[in-house]
């Protein structure tokens, strides 16, 4: 599928907002109600990527609501998931026929992993060596397992805790993530990357996708696409 990311060689910035959240999950609107919301924005195209697990059981209604309700309207709607890391492997909490059935797939760190499924880092007692190299793994290891379209929020999860992976670290997720075509997304929630991964990540080449990783109306679309022109423009002229 041809996602609309912002390119390598181009990056232009297209009115996109692909990680939303809805009622199905932890998002308070309907998926009617937020194709509302983003048709009044002029937005051009959306994803709808609530959280799953792989005990999730209300997949089969929400893609087909997605689906259906696209049908009659000009927004291009992806119908996606948000997955969790489960382990330092880089697995994540869906099943290949969930992953499969998805339009637009993101992986995403919530908690720091270790080798063990669903067994995670207690950071408050965690070095923060281990904190980082944890999450460094995990997200080499989910870029490389061909699972996933996009990375979303790369490094809130560390900033959090008020960490941040080295230069190297950045320059190998950027490198793996050209390789293997996986989006580095721009979140606006949480204001990650840094700028200076996002250059890095310009300078290898990745693809990126913006995502407001909305949970209310208001949160829709609150991207600021002048802006983040602005930021690759000048980009664009020092690389």
């Amino acid at each position: 599928m041809n996602f609309p990311f912002i390119c390598p060689n181009n990056y232009d910035v297209p009115r996109v907002d692909l990680h939303i959240h809805t009622i199905y999950t932890d998002g308070s609107n309907t998926i009617n109600e937020i194709l509302q919301k983003a048709m009044l924005m002029n937005i051009e195209t959306i994803a709808i990527t609530d959280h799953v697990w792989k005990t999730s059981t209300y997949l089969d209604q929400y893609f087909d609501e997605i689906k259906t309700k696209r049908e009659s309207i000009a927004l291009k709607v992806l119908a996606g998931i948000e997955a969790k890391i489960i382990n330092i492997n880089g697995d994540i909490d869906a099943t290949p026929d969930v992953i499969d059935e998805s339009e637009i797939v993101l992986g995403s760190l919530h908690s720091i992993p270790t080798d063990e499924d669903y067994a995670f880092l207690d950071v408050n007692r965690t070095e923060a060596d281990e904190v980082i190299n944890n999450s460094f793994e995990a997200l080499i290891n989910l870029i490389e397992s061909k699972r996933v379209d996009v990375v979303a929020h790369p490094t809130a999860l560390l900033k959090k805790y008020g960490y941040n992976f080295n230069t190297e670290q950045m320059e190998e997720i950027a490198s793996k993530a050209a390789k293997y075509n996986v989006a580095i997304e721009i979140n606006t929630k949480y204001k990650v990357p840094s700028l200076k991964f996002i250059k890095i990540c310009v300078n290898k080449g990745v693809l990126f996708s913006l995502g407001s990783d909305a949970h209310t109306l208001k949160e829709i679309g609150n991207i600021n696409y002048a802006y983040i022109s602005k930021i690759f423009n000048g980009m664009r002229n020092t690389v």
